[in-house]
């Protein structure tokens, strides 16, 4: 979620039934985090760029043993994990539209 208008527009449609369902809500954007209470936020870090390149490559390799990346796409792998700048969603999408 990017806005304040969008968390309130989707706030508003949820209602606790007490059925203990849950609906995660991420952001990267400090104003739309600050609205949620404060019980219900998990500050989550980016992923370093050790872990980063393990879970690219346990996503885009899933066939190879020990999920190694070819040392002829190693500079590719290594610029598209940048790219993704830690963010574990990312590197786990375009690492498993890669593995296709």
């Amino acid at each position: 979620v990017w806005t304040a208008d969008v968390f309130f527009r989707i706030k508003e449609v949820l209602v606790d039934n007490g059925l203990g369902s849950r609906v995660i809500i991420t952001t990267r954007t400090e104003e739309v985090a600050s609205l949620a209470e404060d019980s219900c936020k998990i500050k989550v870090e980016p992923l370093g760029d050790h872990d980063s390149w393990l879970v690219f490559c346990r996503k885009a390799f899933p066939k190879v043993e020990n999920h190694i990346c070819p040392s002829e796409l190693r500079q590719c792998g290594e610029s598209i994990v940048e790219k993704c700048d830690g963010l574990p969603l990312a590197l786990v999408a375009i690492g498993s539209i890669l593995s296709l």
